[in-house]
């Protein structure tokens, strides 16, 4: 969560033949589902900017019990709590939260390939970052017609949003 899995979702659905098999089989911010015969990718943004993303997402929506002044500093020191449909989850505080979901990405064994992607080299050098997935995973890749997002993208979007030639400004796609 806020960690460029719309960006990634539409990425691969724009550059590869492929369609990602996003929440069929486990949540996209869930631990992951060992069972699930799919290759696995892991979008993550260092823990700082995670959190500074995710205070400000706070401050925006409904989905955690937090004050609407809460500053970051409060934040991380207070329960992470987040509720959104059906997924309830808790934590001492955000940075263990943090730790435990990427102790299980990491510990997590799959029937097939899993891939950790970093959002700030993927936004910075967006050319390598597909090459690198499509190598791994035996996908069809054009590097000179990437198609990139109009704008942030909503989760509802990935499917539907307009695709450009070229990456105006990242600062509208950061999550």
């Amino acid at each position: 969560m806020r960690s460029g899995t719309n960006f990634l979702e539409f990425l691969i659905r724009n550059n590869f033949s492929t369609i990602p098999l996003v929440n069929q089989g486990a949540w996209k911010h869930g631990k992951i589902n060992s069972k699930l015969d799919a290759e696995v990718l892991i979008i993550y943004k260092e823990i700082y900017a995670w959190l500074y993303s995710l205070h400000s997402y706070a401050l925006k929506t409904d989905f955690f019990d937090v004050p609407k002044n809460i500053t970051l500093g409060q934040f991380i020191r207070r329960k992470f709590v987040f509720n959104e449909n059906n997924a309830n989850l808790q934590a001492k505080n955000p940075i263990v939260f943090y730790n435990e979901r990427h102790e299980n990405y990491v510990r997590s064994i799959v029937p097939r390939k899993k891939l950790f992607i970093n959002y700030d080299f993927l936004l910075s050098d967006t050319k390598s970052q597909l090459q690198i997935i499509a190598t791994e995973l035996d996908l069809n890749f054009d590097s000179s017609k990437i198609a990139y997002p109009v704008r942030q993208i909503l989760p509802h979007e990935t499917a539907s949003l307009e695709a450009e030639n070229k990456f105006k400004d990242i600062t509208k796609l950061r999550e």
